[in-house]
């Protein structure tokens, strides 16, 4: 698990990575650039370009994508 989760975070687009409990072992975070780009069109070929990369790492059995339309944090970057 180690390992990949290291992995993942060579990405550009992957951000954070966190494991979880559930039905999926780990949470990525992508973060894509969507400038001059057309929002509806974009995300979701951004998001699959990224995700055939991430299948493609040995061990990956299934993936699943959610799109935010809004984020909240209290963090101060």
């Amino acid at each position: 698990m180690k390992q990949f989760w290291k992995k993942l975070l060579t990405y550009d687009e992957v951000i954070e990575v966190h494991i979880i409990s559930g039905q999926y072992d780990l949470l990525a975070v992508l973060e894509l650039d969507l400038r001059e780009k057309p929002l509806f069109t974009t995300v979701k070929n951004l998001a699959q370009k990224a995700v055939r990369k991430i299948r493609k790492l040995g061990g990956v059995r299934d993936t699943n994508t959610f799109v935010p339309f809004l984020s909240v944090t209290k963090r101060v970057e």
